[in-house]
């Protein structure tokens, strides 16, 4: 009954940011073309796994790219963090994104958490559990992936979008506090973590 509803609420997700990409809404509007429109092809259309070398770590992800995905003209991104102890893979059958960005015609990225079992810095945890949880600066490592997507895909800077469950979902409100000026919404799936202290300098849609 919990996996139904948590499904439930997933869908329910989906469609909200769906209706972003419609709509659109932007961190940032740029008017010049992104770097990645003009690179080499990099990713294969469908499903391909990337790694980039951050704080002396090896930092894993998933990429999905649509058919529909023209090199040559900015499209929508979406991160998708998985929970605790979960990974890039689980959360990609999981949240169905692929699904919808076929649909809607969109990136999927599905980077990949650290330590043992796999987590993310939420900043979210406190006491006993904190030690649990990396001190590893996932904002950091979020926006050097976006650096280095950036420079591999035609993404349009103003509408990348941030979404997760559970500790995923903790991890993408902090984007929202914190990478404002990158992120231009976030959704959560079962994990409603309200950050006590957020000063983005806009209004994040939620």
């Amino acid at each position: 009954m919990l996996m139904k509803c948590i499904r439930a609420f997933s869908v329910l997700a989906l469609l909200g940011m769906a209706a972003v990409f419609t709509f659109g809404s932007g961190a940032n509007q740029v008017s010049a073309q992104p770097a990645g429109c003009a690179a080499d092809a990099v990713y294969k259309v469908g499903l391909d796994d990337g790694v980039i070398e951050f704080d002396e770590l090896r930092r894993t992800y998933r990429v999905y790219v649509p058919e529909s995905y023209d090199p040559t003209q900015p499209t929508p991104l979406v991160l998708s963090l998985h929970g605790f102890a979960s990974n890039a893979r689980q959360q990609m059958e999981f949240s169905q994104w692929n699904r919808v960005a076929d649909e809607h015609g969109f990136l999927v990225v599905y980077p990949q958490g650290s330590g043992t079992p796999l987590r993310w810095n939420s900043g979210r945890i406190g006491g006993r559990l904190a030690e649990l949880f990396p001190q590893t600066d996932d904002v950091a490592f979020i926006r050097a992936l976006l650096d280095h997507l950036s420079q591999t895909l035609c993404i349009d800077p103003a509408r990348v979008y941030a979404t997760g469950l559970s500790n995923g979902a903790g991890m993408s409100s902090r984007l929202g506090c914190e990478l404002a000026d990158r992120i231009a919404a976030i959704g959560g799936v079962a994990g409603a973590y309200t950050p006590t202290e957020c000063d983005p300098g806009r209004a994040v849609p939620v």
